[in-house]
């Protein structure tokens, strides 16, 4: 199998999850060899695993109350390996990330770890890329979002999922509210996926035979190196406009996807969304919004949902705050004209002061640099 080095999309590149070395006790093949992981918050072993210690390893997951980052990529887990080690996540309270790229878990293993994000209050993020995952494996992945609020971001980059598996992937997107970041690139999704997940982007207003369907609450969504048709490509970009959650939805590399379709992908509907994208950016950045959990590469996840759900966001927008003619403009404001802003009208007062000392000290910075 061939790794996932990274997948471009409009804006944000994904390289493969590395932990972060200045978190807690970090721990490797030694205390897997030794059975002890006692006391570990991360552990990192990219050998080939073992039956035997994956199904330690998952048996150890249960109630272990210090793991919080596992990578197990590219260690030839099998089907029976995941198997054991999503059952120790069924109950496991603590751990936050798992890395699982590059190995053999299949549908089968796929399948266990749905089940596991029925119960699985705690993890954040889930790497099945390259796992030979098909529709089956999708599908009950998809079941396993709807039950669960804690997963932020989830990859499935390089594997074999087609129409029915992105259907039901759009079909959880209208339950959950948890889940930021959905990565499907390079798969078999075809025009019957995209239109799925255009109506999931979209929502659905309440009829008299039905109730509404909210519009996905999602940040990122990349279905990039796909099959998608210039229906589905077109239907995607209208329903991502009206949806102001959504700071980067990747279409590239869709071969189906020419003449005005591609040139609207362009000229349209790459410029709007870098712009979403740097306001989201700023938002992280700023830590107006995020989390605790900063150990994503790439886009973070505010607890509250998408960077841009954040009251913060129209407030940047209109104010361009995320650039330096924005800042510029307020160089010589002081913190009471920043909170007469009528821009500032909608935000509750301890959010104003958040976002006026914010601005401060971004415009001091960007002072003292002009200044050097």
């Amino acid at each position: 199998m061939v790794a996932p080095l990274f997948a471009v999309g409009q804006s944000v590149v994904h390289h493969d999850p590395m932990f972060d070395p200045s978190v807690g006790k970090q721990c490797g093949k030694e205390e897997l060899d030794k059975k002890d992981i006692t006391g570990c918050t991360s552990l990192l072993h990219l050998k080939h695993l073992g039956h035997r210690e994956a199904v330690w390893l998952g048996d150890a997951l249960h109630h272990n109350p210090d793991l919080e980052f596992l990578d197990l990529h590219h260690t030839r887990i099998g089907t029976d390996d995941a198997v054991s080690l999503a059952a120790g996540l069924e109950n496991n309270t603590k751990l936050k990330r798992l890395a699982m790229h590059n190995n053999y878990a299949y549908d089968a293993g796929a399948v266990a770890f749905g089940r596991a994000l029925l119960t699985n209050d705690a993890l954040e993020f889930l790497s099945l890329s390259t796992n030979g995952i098909g529709d089956e494996g999708a599908i009950a992945l998809a079941e396993g979002l709807k039950g669960n609020k804690a997963l932020r971001r989830l990859d499935l980059y390089f594997n074999q999922i087609s129409d029915k598996g992105a259907k039901a992937f759009a079909e959880a997107l209208a339950v959950n509210r948890g889940l930021n970041t959905l990565h499907l690139d390079t798969n078999a999704i075809g025009e019957e996926g995209g239109l799925a997940f255009a109506r999931a982007i979209a929502g659905e207003p309440a009829t008299l035979l039905s109730a509404e369907v909210p519009k996905a609450f999602i940040g990122e969504l990349t279905i990039m190196f796909n099959q998608l048709t210039n229906k589905a490509a077109d239907a995607i970009m209208d329903a991502a406009m009206d949806n102001y959650h959504l700071h980067n939805v990747a279409l590239d590399s869709n071969h189906q996807m020419h003449g005005d379709a591609k040139e609207r992908w362009k000229e349209q509907h790459r410029p709007t969304f870098a712009e979403r994208h740097k306001i989201a950016t700023w938002l992280v950045e700023t830590k107006l919004v995020g989390s605790s959990h900063d150990f994503f590469d790439g886009m973070h996840h505010n607890d509250d949902g998408p960077p841009l759900a954040s009251p913060y966001a129209p407030v940047v927008e209109k104010m361009k705050l995320h650039t330096a003619d924005g800042l510029e403009a307020l160089r010589h404001e002081d913190e009471a004209t920043l909170r007469a802003r009528a821009e500032m009208a909608g935000l509750a007062e301890a959010e104003r002061d958040a976002l006026v000392k914010v601005i401060l000290g971004q415009v001091a910075k960007a002072t003292s640099h002009d200044e050097l």
